[in-house]
């Protein structure tokens, strides 16, 4: 008898912030498919994720037990401590039989050179374990190879939004100056203080920094008058105010895929973002937008400076971001993919599990296996 391919999403989850999250979030609210039965099992942040770690490993454990299971699917935050929790859900897949899917929710470049040599351990022995590993730019995808001899198996998967984007109608600028809108946290790696600056060289644009204050709240108390902060927002309220705005300015220093970005393309804007991740996966340089270098307040004010003394060169990016996004980034078409992955390596555990002789008990656990 066919059934669903059962896949157990262990990850952070809404109301979390952040882009796994919201990820996750889109996923779970999904309508059922014939083809899969998703079930979540939530990673928790706070002050006592040692503990929170510890529980969500013996909860995977007795869920794994079960034979309920066809596909881990772990998204990986690639925290220090973070990689020793997911590798010790992974030996419990390997110990039951059930195939792993890991997704780096990172910049694998810049994390590696970041992390504790015990964590870079960890982060090996996670890439070989695993069936496969899913990146979320082609930098990443890349340099994974290079971590293990032989390569570990790894995919470039991007990441999503809804399939229902905003309305591309935008507001009328007769009465108000040009905006200039972020989403994110606001921080140094951010580059909040870049943004900031382009501020005050740019006194004819208006700002408006959407997110919760992070390490730069000091220089954020003695932003210009152009600058308007929001504090954190609801989903449905940065929409209202993507829509509201002429441009998205994403300066971050490291980045892996932002699904901020990803809502600006879906709401019609012109991205101006660093060079940096998956920002170039994204944005088609002179098309969507401009990538600037990395921590170059200069380029990024020209940048800025140029679409708002063109706004008809701003409509025609949007337009093509939206397009791009519509044709890539939506959750249909990655699920398209992500859908294959999990057939794939599903049928191969399958292909390679041990026959069972006729007559004999079936096997308490493995993939695929019916109870």
């Amino acid at each position: 008898m066919n059934r669903p391919i059962r896949v157990l999403v262990v990850s952070f989850l809404p109301p979390s912030p952040g882009g796994i999250a919201t990820w996750a979030g889109i996923l779970r609210s999904r309508p059922p498919c014939p083809q899969f039965s998703f079930q979540f099992e939530e990673v928790g942040g706070g002050s006592d994720r040692l503990l929170r770690g510890v529980r969500l490993v013996i909860r995977t454990f007795r869920r794994l037990g079960r034979n309920e299971t066809d596909v881990v699917h772990l998204n990986t935050c690639l925290s220090p401590l973070g990689l020793w929790r997911d590798l010790a859900i992974a030996g419990i897949a390997r110990a039951r039989g059930v195939p792993l899917l890991v997704h780096h929710r990172g910049s694998l470049p810049d994390v590696f050179v970041r992390l504790p040599a015990a964590s870079r351990f960890a982060l090996r022995r996670l890439l070989r374990v695993a069936a496969l590993n899913l990146c979320v730019n082609r930098e990443s995808a890349a340099f994974a190879g290079t971590l293990g001899d032989p390569p570990p198996r790894t995919e470039y998967m991007p990441t999503f939004v809804d399939d229902e984007s905003p309305p591309p109608a935008r507001s009328q600028r007769s009465r108000r100056p040009f905006r200039a809108a972020y989403a994110g946290r606001l921080s140094y790696d951010k580059g909040s203080l870049d943004l900031l600056e382009a501020a005050r060289a740019l006194p004819e644009v208006e700002f408006v920094m959407m997110g919760e204050a992070g390490d730069v709240r000091h220089a954020l108390g003695a932003a210009p008058p152009n600058v308007v902060l929001t504090g954190h927002l609801s989903r449905a309220e940065v929409f209202d105010r993507l829509l509201e705005s002429d441009v998205f300015v994403f300066p971050s220093r490291r980045e892996g895929s932002p699904n901020a970005v990803l809502e600006a393309m879906a709401s019609g804007l012109p991205v101006v973002a660093t060079r940096t991740g998956g920002l170039p996966d994204m944005i088609s340089n002179g098309e969507g937008g401009y990538l600037v270098p990395v921590g170059d307040a200069d380029s990024l004010i020209a940048a800025v400076r140029r679409l708002a003394a063109d706004p008809e060169r701003a409509a025609r990016m949007g337009a093509h971001n939206r397009a791009v996004c519509a044709d890539r980034f939506t959750f249909s078409r990655v699920f398209e993919r992500l859908s294959a992955a999990y057939e794939t390596i599903v049928s191969e555990a399958r292909a390679s599990a041990p026959s069972v002789p006729l007559g004999s008990a079936a096997p308490a656990t493995g993939p695929g296996v019916e109870r």
